[in-house]
């Protein structure tokens, strides 16, 4: 959408005027004054209208915050078919301008200790994200750090280091972008809309006016957003950006650019001789029973393959698992990495609750695939124990976010049990993990 034929001091989802803040010289969206009245296509359209045949000699007037017709508006509806992209809404907008003030309101000691927090992560394979960058100069991490920190490493990190109070507003931030990133129901989401509706309201108190600003704002939309159109991670700009990368390698000069693309494209496609396939389903990096590797484990697993009648000797055994676009690691194959891919999350039709542990060894039997983990148990505390939550929202943030140990207790389960992988996170001598609802969102 062409934005010069809108007002920002508008909203685009709904009708509510900004308010410009002599103190902080910003215009301001108070959540107290939020009437959350939807924009329709009609009305938009007619007050588009309007503008266009006020507007005179080249002077734009502004009607209902809209300057003007775009030929866009032929294409979309507007507003429902127009989304906020989380990269640029939440990754590079909300969350530096959030973390610059935490920092200007702790020691640098504070600073120092997430510092080398982030610095000690070990993350699975596909998420090879280093944070180069103090916490104190965050406006300068990639998108995908601050994706991250906000859906995964940021929630114990803070916990820890951060006072209480921002510690906890924090958390019902993340928890509430972690489920609109991926639902999973649509209780979920109703859930996160009260959560960032809240975090909405209640962060001028926090902080002060001045963070009301629109990109604030905008987070109360996301909700409706997410049950129109889907997960945040599938509307977001890291796939078309980097798609907007291939494409610019395919034009030259700054003229003709589309014919340019085209052409190239259309003879790429013409003279590629290997066809793509789609990943499926694959056990590899194969080792025997008798491999060294397996000694700390033979006897957890011969008890395991005896609980299924299993022969030994009629089994393979595999190091990693290949899911279609998402490959999981054992314990075994990442000892000599630096990277943590062999934690998962996992449940069955008899729990109503998700178990965790480490990845093992894969095992093949008569076709179906199986995988021995080293279970995690729930430690004594848990996460909302060092935050001031309301009470409703402790089931499902200790769901989110489980203070975890590891325990002695072996299990073979089938492949299919297996939920995502997770995140692991030091935690006052336990271990904080976060799964990976979406596993294979572009970077």
């Amino acid at each position: 959408m062409n934005l010069f034929f809108f007002n920002i001091r508008r909203t685009f989802h709904i009708f509510v005027t900004g308010e410009w803040s002599i103190e902080n010289k910003v215009v301001v969206y108070p959540f107290t004054r939020n009437n959350l009245t939807p924009r329709t296509h009609s009305t938009y359209l007619n007050a588009a209208k309007e503008a266009q045949t006020k507007s005179i000699r080249g002077k734009a007037v502004s009607i209902g915050g809209i300057k003007g017709l775009s030929t866009l508006l032929q294409i979309f509806e507007y507003p429902c078919q127009i989304v906020f992209d989380y990269m640029h809404l939440v990754c590079l907008g909300h969350v530096p301008s959030l973390i610059k003030r935490w920092c200007q309101n702790v020691d640098k000691s504070v600073v120092n200790s997430i510092d080398a927090s982030l610095n000690q992560l070990r993350l699975p394979h596909n998420l090879n994200i280093p944070f180069l960058e103090s916490v104190s100069n965050a406006g300068q991490w990639k998108a995908k750090n601050n994706r991250l920190f906000v859906l995964n490493v940021g929630v114990p990190i803070v916990t820890l280091h951060l006072p209480r109070l921002l510690a906890s507003h924090f958390l019902l931030y993340s928890m509430a972008v972690k489920i609109f990133h991926a639902p999973e129901s649509i209780e979920e989401i109703n859930l996160a809309e009260q959560v960032m509706n809240y975090y909405c309201k209640t962060a001028p108190l926090i902080h002060n006016s001045s963070i009301e600003i629109f990109s604030l704002h905008a987070h109360i939309h996301l909700a409706q957003q997410v049950r129109r159109h889907g997960g945040l991670a599938h509307t977001s700009a890291f796939a078309f950006e980097s798609c907007i990368r291939f494409i610019q390698k395919k034009a030259h000069g700054s003229k003709h650019l589309g014919a340019q693309i085209s052409y190239w494209i259309d003879l790429q496609t013409m003279i590629q001789t290997q066809q793509v396939k789609a990943p499926t389903i694959a056990a590899i990096n194969e080792i025997k029973w008798l491999d060294g590797r397996l000694s700390s484990y033979q006897a957890a697993l011969s008890g395991q393959l005896a609980s299924y009648k299993f022969d030994v000797y009629s089994c393979s055994f595999y190091l990693r698992f290949k899911h279609f676009f998402v490959t999981y690691h054992t314990i075994i194959y990442d000892q000599s990495f630096k990277c943590q891919s062999y934690i998962v999350s996992f449940s069955d039709s008899t729990h109503d609750f998700i178990q965790y542990g480490n990845s093992i060894v894969f095992v093949k039997s008569n076709s179906h695939f199986f995988v021995l983990v080293q279970k995690y148990k729930l430690s004594k505390k848990s996460i909302t124990d060092y935050v001031d939550i309301p009470a409703s929202l402790h089931s499902k943030i200790n769901q989110l976010f489980p203070l975890l140990q590891l325990s002695d207790e072996f299990l073979l389960i089938p492949i299919e049990m297996i939920r995502h992988k997770c995140v692991s996170i030091a935690f006052d001598g336990m271990y904080c993990l976060s799964e990976l609802r979406i596993d294979y969102e572009h970077d």
